[in-house]
Parts: structure tokens; C-alpha cells; sequence
């Protein structure tokens, strides 16, 4: 798992041929703001919704803070064998940012 700063996030998206942005918030906070391209798999249905996760392709994991996409990230690459990177700082670092 790999820990990516708020500011390198369009280098990696355009730094891949495909990636995949996952958005681990409550839906609610997802459809109010998110990062461009991300899809919403709550973390408390994660268990439910993973068959929406694209192998083989570099995945980047965020939370609100940071604090809950570590765990969704080291499993994410035991079950799918893909890099799972995890945004620094969580969604909010994301905003202050930009």
C-alpha cells in the first residue's frame, strides 16, 4: 500500500492507462462532493458491493480523513493482486488543497 498527497493525485490518474478511484464515504457525502471519476462503495457495505472493483488496475482508496482506506487497501490487494494506493489526509486534505 502506497500513500499518495492530495496534490500528486492527477499525475496518478494521468499517470495510468487505467485507474480506479474508490470513494469508501457514506453515499451521502459521496453525491455532494467527490473526486472526478471515483465510484461510491461505502466502506460498510463494502463486503456487498466489491464485485464493482476492477482487477488488475492501480486502485486509489479514500476516506473522509484518512484513517479507514488502510484497511480497505491492504485487502484490496491480497483479494484482487492490484496496487492499492490510499489518499494522504483522506477527502478533506483533498478540498484544502483545491
Amino acid at each position: 500500500m502506497i500513500t499518495i498527497a492530495p496534490e500528486e493525485v492527477e499525475s496518478f490518474i494521468n499517470g495510468n492507462d487505467k485507474v480506479q478511484i474508490l470513494d469508501i464515504r457514506s453515499y451521502s457525502r459521496y453525491k455532494k462532493s467527490h473526486i472526478p471519476g471515483a465510484i461510491s462503495i461505502p466502506r460498510d457495505r463494502f463486503a456487498e458491493f466489491q464485485h464493482h472493483i476492477l482487477t488488475g488496475v492501480p486502485i486509489l482508496v479514500y476516506c473522509q480523513y484518512g484513517m479507514k482506506s488502510d484497511e480497505i487497501a491492504l485487502y484490496m490487494e491480497k483479494k484482487f493482486k492490484t496496487n492499492a494506493y490510499v489518499l494522504e489526509g483522506g477527502y478533506e486534505a483533498y478540498e484544502e488543497a483545491f
